[in-house]
């Protein structure tokens, strides 16, 4: 049976950084409720993968949650052919940043967009988010 995990947080020091040393907000009670501060720590990749496919995961959907994430998940996309990338769209910067983030995440081979609103404190149904839906 083929099993594709589709919410892996990979144990990489990119992708633990908002979890981590720049602790966001929105993570820290996160963290402490699902007692998650043992395994926020780094994995190696090939460890990581060998775990996963002991448990029979053949493909992992990695989120990005930024920029510098973005990048790095499609570096590790390039090595590991586990990986399915989806590009973290921050809104911050306004509709119009939204929509190159976008743009930009489809030619460089994201198979998804993930954007999380509420993370920033926008409203998910605020008319402004209109033409990202």
């Amino acid at each position: 049976m083929k099993i594709i995990d589709t919410r892996v947080r990979l144990r990489t020091q990119v992708l633990l950084d908002s979890w981590t040393t720049n602790l966001q907000p929105v993570f820290k009670d996160y963290v402490e409720f699902y007692k998650m501060k043992p395994r926020l720590s780094v994995m190696p990749m090939p460890e990581l993968l060998d775990h996963a496919r002991q448990s029979g995961v053949e493909k992992m959907v990695v989120c990005g949650g930024n920029e510098s994430e973005n990048k790095h998940i499609l570096e590790l996309c390039q090595q590991y052919k586990e990986i399915i990338p989806v590009a973290g769209i921050k809104m911050k910067e306004g509709i119009r940043a939204a929509i190159e983030q976008i743009a930009w995440s489809k030619g460089e081979g994201f198979v998804a967009t993930n954007m999380a609103p509420f993370m920033e404190k926008i409203d998910s149904n605020h008319k402004k988010l209109y033409p990202l839906y």
